[in-house]
């Protein structure tokens, strides 16, 4: 339990802290106003929850005793900034 209690602390530091995220919402905000904006802070914090779920759910321990699942979610994860990336250019 102390070990997971220190999780959420760090993980909830870190959500706090300005990072990449505060540039994605600042910059939406700048380029499409207000609402765009919005959304950005609302995926941000879906992206967080998504990922304390997964992590939870012992996603965490199965890559760490598996490497080819860790490639696995390692190229899916390119193949979709590929995507984002081609999909902001169009």
């Amino acid at each position: 339990m102390q070990l997971y209690a220190a999780f959420v602390v760090a993980t909830t530091a870190l959500m706090l802290v300005p990072g990449p995220s505060v540039a994605v919402i600042a910059s939406a905000s700048i380029s499409h106003g207000q609402r765009f904006g919005l959304l950005a802070v609302v995926g941000g914090g879906f992206a967080v929850a998504m990922q304390l779920a997964i992590l939870n759910l012992g996603l965490a321990s199965l890559i760490d005793t598996s490497t080819v699942w860790f490639e696995c979610l390692r190229w899916a994860g390119v193949a979709y900034l590929i995507f984002l990336g081609f999909r902001s250019c169009a």
